[in-house]
């Protein structure tokens, strides 16, 4: 009976109350060590929220859909941004030609 009224209220909810969502650690504060010179450092000394873009996409696996939900954005505009910073971390990284 109990595993039942569980099922009951889960199902009753919204679907996207359903879906796990990452737990993110908090920002840490921008340090003057030799790791502030990395490339993605870099890129969040330009822009903050192009940095996160990188780490949830990359380092955190989410998709453009997932990425969007978590930053308040649009798909279109996670799209936009995730080409432009790995463009910018590509030339960065002394690659030549285009990023995959």
């Amino acid at each position: 009976m109990l595993a039942t009224g569980r099922l009951r209220s889960v199902a009753a909810r919204p679907r996207s109350s359903r879906c796990w969502r990452p737990t993110l650690p908090p920002r840490r504060a921008r340090s003057t060590s030799s790791t502030s010179t990395t490339p993605l450092r870099r890129l969040g000394e330009l822009d903050p929220d192009q940095e996160r873009l990188v780490e949830l996409r990359y380092f955190g696996g989410l998709t453009v859909e997932g990425t969007a939900e978590t930053l308040g954005t649009s798909s279109a505009t996670v799209k936009r941004d995730w080409q432009s910073a790995r463009a910018w971390l590509f030339s960065q990284l002394g690659g030549g030609g285009s990023p995959e």
